[in-house]
C-alpha cells in the first residue's frame, strides 16, 4: 500500500543568498516536502518502521538550512539529495523552498523553487 506524506511549512531562519548582505542579515524560509512511499507496515501494524519518520525529515532539512548557499535551487537539491540518501525506498519526492520577502527591489511575499525526483 502506498501513501503520500506531506510535511509542510517547516520554518527556518537562514543566511542563504546571492548578495553579501543576505549572508549577513539572513531571512526566513519555508520548506515543504511531499513524498510517496510504501506505508503498509505503518497502516497495518501501527509501526513507525513501516513509514517515513517525519522528525527525521525535519532534521535532514534543518541540517541543510544551516549551511549557507547562494541559490535556493542549490539548497533544494541538497535537501532532495539528503532525503534520498536516507530514505532509499521512496517512489517519488518533491521539495519546495520558499524565501520570504526576497530582496528584489519591490514588494514580494516570496520566491520559491520546487524540485521533483521520481514520477508521480
Amino acid at each position: 500500500m502506498t501513501g503520500e506524506i506531506h510535511i509542510q511549512g517547516m520554518k527556518f531562519y537562514g543566511y542563504h543568498g546571492y548578495y553579501p548582505e543576505e549572508r549577513v542579515e539572513g531571512s526566513w524560509y519555508l520548506v515543504d516536502v511531499t513524498l510517496e512511499t510504501d506505508i503498509t507496515g505503518a497502516a497495518e501494524n501501527d509501526d513507525i518502521s513501516g513509514t517515513v519518520n517525519y522528525e527525521q525529515i525535519y532534521r535532514l532539512v534543518e541540517t541543510q538550512m544551516q549551511n549557507p548557499v547562494s541559490l535556493i535551487e542549490h539548497l533544494a537539491k541538497r535537501i532532495v539529495d539528503s532525503i534520498q540518501l536516507t530514505f532509499t525506498h521512496l517512489n517519488w519526492l518533491e521539495v519546495t523552498v520558499k524565501k520570504l520577502q526576497p530582496p528584489i527591489g519591490g514588494e514580494c511575499e516570496w520566491v520559491s523553487i520546487t524540485l521533483k525526483h521520481g514520477t508521480k
